[in-house]
């Protein structure tokens, strides 16, 4: 059976909206930090070669090594969760 997402009542229609799961909600959210990590990174380095500072510099690389471990932790936490 197909899974109905508006059904008509007397009154009206009623949409039915299921809300996200957790597992999936934590996935979304790795994902965007860890673009949102990448973008800081690219970010930060390139202000670092305009301004010529080390800081922004070793913050882009550190923003980079961040957003590495976030993405081992995201295929380490889907492989984990595959098997519930």
């Amino acid at each position: 059976m197909a899974a109905r997402f508006c059904t008509q009542t007397k009154v009206g229609w009623t949409l039915h909206i299921n809300p996200m799961s957790l597992k999936y909600f934590h996935i979304l959210f790795i994902i965007l930090s860890v673009l949102t990590s990448i973008g800081f990174g690219v970010w930060a380095v390139l202000h670092g070669q305009e301004t010529q500072s080390q800081g922004y510099f070793l913050a882009g690389i550190a923003s980079f090594a961040v957003s590495i471990a976030l993405a081992v932790y995201c295929i380490g936490f889907i492989k984990k969760f595959r098997k519930l």
